[in-house]
This record gives C-alpha cells, structure tokens and sequence, in this order.
C-alpha cells in the first residue's frame, strides 16, 4: 500500500545531504544514505534550494549533519513546518514518489531519535560554565557582604562576555583566555584590598562657604551677547539671592536660568551659574560621604515641598542626582544629613552641583530690555546667514538695524531684571542654606568583609585559625561542600607562601582570597558527567542552579541550609524556595538580566535621535530624562507582570501601563505626576498597549531620524515569536529613501523593494508586523500622518506570516493574540534558554510542549514558566 504522508521529513533531509555535497565529511554515510536519501534530494531540492540565490533564503548546501545542534535542529524543523503548510514541493515541479518519502521519513526519524538520546545521555547541558560579569559581581557582592553599590565599578574591572542566542549567560559563548585571566587576577587583587583592609580607609573632609562659593560669584553686570561685535555691560538690577545670617537667601532662579525662559515649578534651576562644589580633594576611593549643612526653607503657596537637587559629576558617565527634602524653617534652620555613595572619577573633576526647585517667574527681564536683546539676537542670526548667502544688500541693511538696537541697549538706563509685579513676594518660596561640610569615606571598622571569611583583624600567625577561616570561606565560595583533600590543595600553598615570604596575618588573607576568587571552583559552574547515563542533580547543584537563575548570584544561607538536608529534590519544597526568592529584592537582578536581554532594554539609548527630535513644540521631544524613563519602562512593567503573576499575553496587549509623569507627557496622558513609577490605567483612544508601544523600543528600533519597519518586524518575529527571519541573500538591495521631489510612503517604498526578485519571498511573510507599528514615528511618538506632514495618512494595515489579516494597530494585536499559542512557545523556548544557559532546540521539544500545556491550563501566568522550569527534568538533571 503506497502512503500519502505529508511531505515533512524530505526537506529536512534534503538540509542535511545538500551539506554534505558542499563540504567533505570526517564520517563516511551508510549505504542507505548514499542510495536512497541523496540521490532523493539531488532530484527535489538541489535545483531551488542551494547556492547564493536559494529560493526564500532557504540554503540547503549550507546545513550539517548534526541534530544535536539545536540551531540546526531548529531549521530543520523550520523547514518541515513549512512543508507542513503545502507550499513545498511546488505544484509545477515533479512530486516525490509516496514510498521513496516513507523510506527516508524512516531514515530521518532514526536520525532525530538518535539525537535525542544522545542528548538526553548529556542531560542537555554543558559539563561547566563561566560566570558572567552580573554573575561575577553579585556573587562577590554576597559572597563577601560588600555594599551593592560597589558593583558598577567592579563590573567594569571584568573582561567582557561573549553572547549567544540572546543572553550572556550562554555556556558556549563564555569562554576563558589567557589574557581574561590576567584581568581576573588583577580584579581579584581589587577585591582584596577592597574587602580586607590594614587599617580603616583615611577620611578626608572640607568645608564649603556658601557667601564665598555662592553669592560671591553672582555678579552685578549683564552681558547680552547678541553680536561678537557687541559687548554691553547693564545693571543687573534685582537679586536672586542675599546675605542672610552667614549664609545665603534663595528666592529666585539665577539670571542664567531666567534668560533661558523654559522653568518649571518642579525644575530645578541652578544657584548659580557655575557654582559648584569641588570634591577632588575628598573623593579619593569609591564610598559613601557625608554631606552636612544648615538650611531651612520656606514654602510660600505652593503644595510641593522646598526640595535640594545634588547632582554629582554633571554630564559624566558618572552622573548621579541626589533629592534631599529641606527641614527647618528660614529663622530657624536645622542640620541636614546625607549620606551618599559617590564614584572616584578617573579623567575629570569631582563635583557636586546644587539645586533647588524655585519659582521661576520670581524675577523677570525688563520688558523694554527683554525686547532689545532679543531684536539684537534675531538680527545678528539674519545677518550671519545673509553673509553665508552672500547676499551683500541684505547684509548691509541688517547690519544697519544692528547698529540702531545696539545703539538703544547702549542708552537703556533701566536694570536688566526686576521684581514680578504680579507675584505677590509675601507668598514665593525661599531657602536657607547656610555653610556646609562634605567627609568621607565613611565606613564601618572592621568591615564586614570581615565575618564574612571568619576572620579577626587581630588574630596572630597561626597557622590552624587561618586554615579554618579559609576552610570556612572556600566552601562557600565554591558553593557545595568541599573536601578535605581537595581544601588542602589551596589551603597549603596558601601556608607555605605565608611562611615563606613572611606575610602578615591580614596579608595572607588577602592572598588566600586571591587564590579562591581565580580558582575555578569560583570562576565556573561546574557539575560533573557520568559517564553513558543521566543522573540527578544533587541539593547542592539544585541550589546554584535555582540561585543563579532567580538571583543571578550564589544561594543564600537559606538555600545552603535547604541543601544539606537534602530538601531541594523535594518539588513542594522547591516551589516553596521559588516563591520566597521572586518575592525578594534580589529577583531584581534576574528581571533586569532577563528582561534587559529578552527585551533589548540594554540596548536603549545606542541610537541617537535626529536633533530636530529635541525641538519640537509639540510636547513629545526627545531628551534625556525621556531616555532615561524609557529604559525603566520594559523593566518595571516586566517586575509588574511576575510579581503580580499576570499571563504574559500582557507583554503583546495590556490594559495597562507602569509609566511616570516623563512617559506620561509623551503619551499624552494626563494626571501623572513625579518620577516614581505606577500603575496607570489606558485612557481611550491611547495607543500604548503592550511592550510594543513602548517609547524606548520604537526609538531603537529607527535609525534616529525615521522609521525602520523591517527592523520593528524583524524585532517583533524573533523577540516575540522566536522566529527571526533569514538575512537577506547576497546582493539584496536596501530600501531606497525618498528623491526629491518624491513623496512615497514608507509603504510605497517597501513594495518597490520587494518587487526586486531576491527580495520578495522574505518581505512577504515580514512587512506587516513592522507596517503595523508605523503610527509611532523614530522617537516612539504618536502620529497619524507620515513625517508628521499632512500628505500622507498612516496606513497601518498588513498581515502576519500566518496569514491573519488586521487594519490598524488595535487589530494588530488582537491578530498577534490569535497566535498566543506561538507567543507562548516562544516565551518558554526564550526563559528556558536563559535557565540552562545553553541553547533550546527540537531536541527539547517535549519539556517545551509540557511546560505550555501547564502555562496554557492557569491562563498564560508567568510565574507558572518559572516553576514548570525549575521542576522539569531538563533542569534537574546532567
């Protein structure tokens, strides 16, 4: 009896055998193989499906033998999924015969099976790992109970890590060289001196005069540079500050910030223009200094408080911003105190910059001033075009009215700035701040470091309490129990140096924690294979691998403890663990891992909008705090949806946003005040549903100027779906922009391209899941026409690879949920690549489907994944 099967195994064979005739093969095939499977696909797919212009970017010549390889796996299945839809073979071209494609089926399917058990001998993981540098540093961070603000500056000590499959935890892709080594070495020499110091850190302190550093540099002239022909010194007329009782009086933003016209109640206008307070002679070493002063503050009529703004190293990689809410009255002010952790810059001044959120309309310009300085400026713009344009008359003529205005600011006899007759100076807010004193390092003696390894800062040379504070500190670096042979493999070495070099007790500390930070005991996950067989995990590796997938650091005392009685091969009690540990702030750490990865915040901030972005008057500019409020979006809307245990159909379509008042401004909604981030509700007629509305993606996904809609669809198809599109073949031509005098859509050009004949068969199945997204522009601002310009409408229509038609973006993603089941496969596929830090593919299918028919039961809620991970034999077994 011949079988009708479905063409599915063919292709998939034909990707392996087309390799095979491109590249000469270390292993010899079975007959079967060069008399049946072969000469099949030399028939059915050579003609379409190899060489650089293989049809729908299929290159069949190009894949290999190997089914363990997940990413070659995958495209196997890839192509039998296709297949699986009709399109292959094509109707016009021959048709295997039915028993041919039955006999190689038999064949293939040995081959996967093969696979599989090879794999399921591996338990599907790699035998040990490097840390990352997230892993690195929490773990130091833990392991040694140093203060979590360390850890910026320590993970830029490390060497890079590799990437693969979208995270950096991927086993492959962390590998370790010779001159990596060397970094850990130095690193480790870093920590400890860090963490085991001598004696306590010098302090070193100054003091700041705010008469003498403030009020001293507010001069009494105004310079309106309206030409470099020009310069007019005016009377600067009413004061922004006075002396008051050895300190000084704030009642108005500088000059400076007056003249720049763009204050807010809630801004914070600088004291001073540069006034700032030198901090080079004092931050000397990273820490937390202290920073004291006497300051009262006066309300006036407003509700919000009189707030400090300290801005440290301004416009620096290191920039950091300090709030500080001011007590105290003006007649009776108080001492304040902050304590803040402040970086040691490395090229440039430490400083602090102070402000405070004044009134801005306190002081204003003159109008008769304000009016001649601003005809001077306009006038000096014009006639250096005009010079540019060599326009000589124009030139001559506005040089002429320059010299009138200059001539009238010449003879102006008022003061530049005065008293806002219409503000009501009984009412406006004021500030004290009297002098001031910053010290530091502040620190604790001894630190706790200290207990951390068990040690004493007075304990003498002897050689059995340093072998039991190292015992003690080796076993919990290495997190598992460590023998008492293999303890004297580094403890020894350790006692022979001392001895022979004559260390001190402290400096041989230091010396044995060198040696425990670069051994690879520390440095790498390791969890041994049997050989020919599958075993279970024990507590100890149950506990790492929970630990580093939920904390991205070493297991707790809780864990270790759990461990040792053996309770983690329990599932109840695992799912106990699981709970308590995505309740606890470190789960912070996997969010910002997991979701900075998954989502590409990590790459927010890589493109740059066009600087017209920054002036638009429309409200929805570009600028930093807006950068700054997009990369906290995906993360906080991320921590919402686990910590709330919301499906995840939330991340496609969601009704509603964790936004602050910066994201709130730019998706015009309304009645969102300050920086904290919240839980909003969708206003109707708001388009921000989801991740994909997402100011800070949209913004990457542009090239800073326009719209990429291959790009967006690109993102949405791997991200969303795990199912990136080919790369374009060889030779495909680029999107081509607008000529002048054109006037194409984004839409327009897309079809021109794909009319291109290597262009069209990838475009087909991609465009729509970008074309959707076109109503946001580059910086992720709502529009309805193109460019912003009326000539042409959005038109957001298109579909989806699987055929699912929409018109506009709400239909979009309700075309995008129909696919849910694809959504949640991927979003498994993505979470569980991170947990085994290895890549999933076909071989894993099984664990997949399990774990979706579990999400799929409780409604698609996240932390179902998290706990179908943790208890799946994937996870729980080498």
């Amino acid at each position: 009896m011949k079988l009708s099967l479905p063409l599915t195994t063919w292709i998939a064979v034909g990707f392996l055998c087309m390799h095979l005739a491109s590249e000469a093969q270390a292993n010899q095939p079975d007959p079967f193989f060069e008399r049946t499977v072969k000469p099949f696909f030399q028939t059915h797919c050579l003609e379409c499906h190899s060489g650089d212009n293989a049809k729908a970017s299929f290159y069949m010549d190009r894949l290999h033998l190997d089914f363990t390889h997940p990413t070659n796996a995958d495209k196997w299945v890839e192509a039998m999924d296709a297949i699986n839809l009709g399109d292959m073979p094509p109707i016009e071209k021959p048709q295997p015969d039915p028993d041919q494609v039955f006999e190689v089926a038999e064949w293939i399917g040995s081959q996967i099976r093969q696979a599989q058990e090879e794999s399921r001998m591996k338990g599907g993981q790699v035998l040990l790992r490097r840390l990352n540098r997230d892993e690195y540093v929490n773990t130091i961070i833990d392991l040694l109970d140093i203060d979590a603000s360390h850890a910026h500056t320590l993970r830029e000590l490390l060497p890079p890590d590799g990437k693969a499959d979208g995270f950096d935890r991927i086993a492959a892709a962390l590998f370790i060289d010779e001159t990596q080594m060397e970094k850990y070495l130095e690193v480790a020499s870093y920590i400890a001196d860090m963490a085991l110091p001598d004696d306590p850190p010098a302090s070193y302190k100054i003091d700041w005069d705010p008469i003498d550093g403030g009020l001293a540099r507010i001069g009494d002239t105004v310079v309106p540079r309206g030409s470099k022909s020009f310069s007019i010194n005016i009377s600067g007329g009413a004061k922004p500050f006075e002396e008051f009782n050895n300190g000084i009086l704030s009642k108005s933003p500088t000059r400076y910030a007056i003249a720049r016209g763009n204050l807010l109640d809630d801004e914070y206008p600088p004291f001073s223009h540069g006034n700032k307070i030198d901090l080079s002679e004092v931050v000397r070493e990273d820490g937390f200094y202290r920073f004291r002063f006497f300051a009262g503050a006066f309300q006036g009529n407003r509700d919000l408080p009189v707030t400090i703004r300290l801005t440290y190293c301004s416009n620096t990689p290191l920039e950091q911003e300090f709030h500080h809410v001011v007590q105290g009255s003006i007649d009776e002010p108080v001492l304040q105190d902050l304590v803040v952790f402040l970086r040691k810059p490395s090229d440039f001044p430490a400083r602090f910059h102070i402000d405070w959120n004044v009134r801005g309309d306190t002081i204003i310009e003159d109008p008769v001033y304000k009016e001649l300085r601003q005809r001077l400026h306009r006038l000096s713009r014009n006639l250096s075009k005009a010079i540019r344009q060599k326009d000589s008359e124009e030139a001559k003529r506005l040089k002429k009215e320059q010299n009138e205005v200059a001539g009238l600011l010449k003879d102006f006899r008022g003061t530049a700035y005065i008293e806002n007759p219409d503000v009501d100076a009984a009412d406006i807010p004021l500030l004290f701040l009297g002098a001031s004193e910053i010290e530091g390092p502040v620190t604790e003696w001894p630190p706790k470091s200290f207990a951390a390894m068990k040690l004493d800062a007075s304990q003498s040379l002897d050689s059995e309490s340093i072998s039991e504070s190292l015992s003690y500190f080796i076993q919990r670096a290495f997190r598992r129990p460590v023998s008492k042979e293999e303890l004297n493999t580094y403890v020894n070495p350790i006692l022979a140096a001392q001895k022979e070099f004559g260390l001190s007790y402290m400096e041989t500390m230091r010396f044995g924690l060198q040696t425990v930070l670069v051994s690879p005991g520390f440095l790498l996950i390791q969890e041994p294979q049997q050989v020919d067989s599958v075993r279970p995990l024990n507590d100890f590796e149950i506990a790492n691998r929970l630990s580093y997938f939920l904390w991205n650091s070493m297991p707790n005392t809780e864990l270790f403890a759990k461990a040792a009685r053996g309770y983690l091969s329990n599932p109840s009690i695992r799912r106990e663990q699981v709970e308590r540990m995505l309740a606890d702030p470190k789960a912070d750490r996997f969010i910002n891992s997991f979701a900075g990865q998954w989502l590409s915040v990590r790459d927010f901030g890589s493109v740059q909008p066009n600087r017209s972005f920054e002036k638009r008057k429309d409200g929805l500019y570009y600028d930093e705090e807006l950068l700054r409020a997009s990369i906290g979006e995906p993360i906080e809307f991320f921590k919402h949806v686990l910590n709330e245990n919301l499906p995840i159909t939330n991340f496609i379509d969601s009704d509603f946003l964790i936004i602050n008042e910066r994201l709130a401004q730019h998706y015009q909604i309304p009645d969102v005040d300050g920086r904290e981030f919240r839980k909003v509700s969708i206003p109707d007629g708001v388009q921000r549903r989801g991740v994909l509305g997402m100011a800070g993606l949209l913004t990457l996904l542009s090239d800073g100027d326009r719209t990429l809609p291959v790009t967006r669809a690109t993102w949405v198809r791997e991200k969303l779906f795990h199912d990136p599109p080919p790369p374009p073949p060889p030779g495909a031509g680029e999107i081509q922009p607008n000529t002048q005098g054109e006037k194409l859509t984004v839409r327009q050009r897309l079809e021109l391209h794909r009319q291109e004949p290597t262009c069209a068969s990838c475009h087909a199945g991609l465009d729509g899941y970008g074309l959707a997204l076109e109503n946001y522009d580059a910086i992720g601002a709502w529009r309805t026409h193109e460019n912003r310009n009326k000539w042409s409408a959005i038109d957001a229509s298109g579909h989806l690879k699987s055929g699912r038609t929409f018109g506009n973006l709400e239909e979009y993603k309700k075309a995008l949920l129909e696919e849910r089941d694809r959504f949640g496969h991927a979003f498994i596929t993505q979470m569980l690549t991170y947990a085994l830090t290895r890549p999933v593919g076909v071989i894993d299918r099984a664990t997949v489907e399990d774990i979706y028919r579990q999400l799929e039961r409780d409604d698609f809620r996240i932390q179902t994944v998290v706990h179908a991970i943790v208890n799946s034999d994937l996870f729980l077994t080498k």
